[in-house]
């Protein structure tokens, strides 16, 4: 695969790696078997989709788009 070079497969679930995200000697381990396996930090709760920061303001004069739906 590729240029004449060893295929990198992960030690874990054996998927071919493009990069591995962890290695332990000769071993290589992908990003999600290297969390998983308690190798790699969790990712940060940085980038949370909520922010309790910011409040939501409602409109009472806009309708409700599903509101004849939920009947």
């Amino acid at each position: 695969m590729g240029r004449g070079g060893l295929r990198v497969i992960c030690a874990h679930c054996r998927r071919p790696l493009k990069r591995p995200a962890a290695r332990i000697g000769r071993l290589c381990f992908g990003p999600v078997c290297a969390r998983s396996l308690g190798l790699l930090a969790p990712p940060s709760v940085r980038h949370a989709v909520c922010d309790v920061r910011y409040r939501v303001e409602r409109d009472e004069r806009t309708p409700d788009l599903f509101a004849g739906v939920a009947a």
